[in-house]
């Protein structure tokens, strides 16, 4: 029970075919292979949503959440800027995921072998 829970409602612009890419950086700017994967890879309409932590005022949660804020697309992906996609067309793999009935989040992880 959290007596202090505040909640921002939104109105997100309704287009089931676009994904908003938050990413919390302790950079100023994104690095451009970052950036140039992302765009050779997701094969949906996007936007990157970069919160720039260089300053580090922002808990990751923080920063996630001051993301959703700034977002305009209703499919949310949170990601760090040391992930590379290999696969080609993920971002409509993830809307075709997230638009199943009982479907909700979607997570996924790596590592460099």
């Amino acid at each position: 029970y959290c007596r202090n829970l505040r909640i921002r409602v939104r109105k997100f612009i309704v287009n089931l075919s676009m994904i908003s890419i938050i990413v919390c950086s302790r950079n100023k700017l994104l690095s451009e292979a970052f950036v140039k994967n992302i765009a050779d890879t997701i094969a949906v309409d996007y936007e990157i949503v970069h919160i720039d932590n260089s300053e580090n005022q922002y808990s990751i949660s923080s920063a996630y959440n001051k993301g959703i804020i700034e977002s305009k697309y209703s499919y949310l992906c949170f990601v760090h800027e040391d992930v590379k996609f290999h696969s080609h067309g993920w971002g409509k793999n993830i809307i075709e995921h997230l638009q199943r009935p009982n479907a909700g989040v979607f997570g996924l992880a790596g590592r460099d072998f």
